[in-house]
Formats: C-alpha cells, structure tokens, sequence
C-alpha cells in the first residue's frame, strides 16, 4: 500500500485530532504480518515540543508511546471486528505491558513508528510498536487495549 493520510485509516475508536493525532501518515500496511508503518513529521512548531535551557527542544517520550497506541487501534481498519466499530472512544482502556525509552526526539526529524497486533477479538486487543528516527530506536512499547463497551 502507498503512503496514505491517516484519516483514512484511522480506526473508528481512534477520537484524537490534532494536536493529539499522533500519526501523519500511513507508509505502509503488512496484513500478513498484521503491521503497518505510521509517520509524524516532527517540527519545530509542534506543540508538544518542550523547550530545554541547553540543546534542542525535546519530544516528550510518553508520546512516543501514545503514537503506537494510535498506530495500533488504525489497524482495526484493516482487520475489523464489529464490536469495536461501535466503541465509543471513552469505552476504551489502556494498559501498557511494557515500555522503554531509549533515545530522545528532536524536531527537524521523521518519527516512524512499526506497530502489530498480537492478538484481537471483540473484547480487547494486544499489540506493540516502536518508534525510531532512522537507524536510532527511541521507544518500545506492548499494549493491551480493552474494549469496555463490548
């Protein structure tokens, strides 16, 4: 699949817009591997970006994490389940199984974060992601996602 907004794959639980869209892009979907590739341009003017006394501004690296969230829940659109489709966005709830941060984002950069789903049904999914920039691993993190209205 070709680069695509995400708005058009952006799952039905997925309520963020801008600024908290974490995802630009989709680059590209893998239904074998049940994965796809979400871009964020990383600018200067971004909102989440905080301002240090030395060095770059820095992106907060539980974004990072919030980004394979989002990454995640788009996949809905591609393996659909019924259930989730009529989710309200309040219904959802997060754990996060693990995460590690391992470098630190600066603007001027291309975030891409690789997300799969592990495991879904109608009642709650698990899956995980990391974000880089290039060859540089920022964030990893494994997600379990609970549809409460189900």
């Amino acid at each position: 699949m070709d680069s695509a907004p995400a708005g058009r794959l952006r799952s039905p639980c997925l309520a963020p817009r801008p600024p908290f869209l974490m995802i630009d892009r989709i680059g590209h979907v893998d239904r074998k591997a049940r994965s796809l590739v979400a871009l964020r341009d990383l600018t200067f003017d971004d909102p989440f970006l905080t301002r240090q006394r030395r060095g770059p501004p820095l992106y907060p690296a539980v974004l990072l994490v919030e980004m394979i969230g989002q990454a995640i829940l788009s996949l809905l659109n591609v393996f659909p389940q019924p259930r989730w489709r009529t989710a309200p966005p309040a219904g959802l709830l997060t754990r996060i199984g693990r995460a590690e941060f391992l470098a630190a984002a600066a603007p001027r950069a291309e975030l891409v974060a690789e997300a799969r789903l592990i495991d879904v049904d109608e009642f709650h999914l698990r899956g995980a992601g990391r974000v880089h920039i290039g060859s540089t691993l920022l964030a990893l993190a494994s997600l379990e996602i609970v549809n409460a209205a189900a």
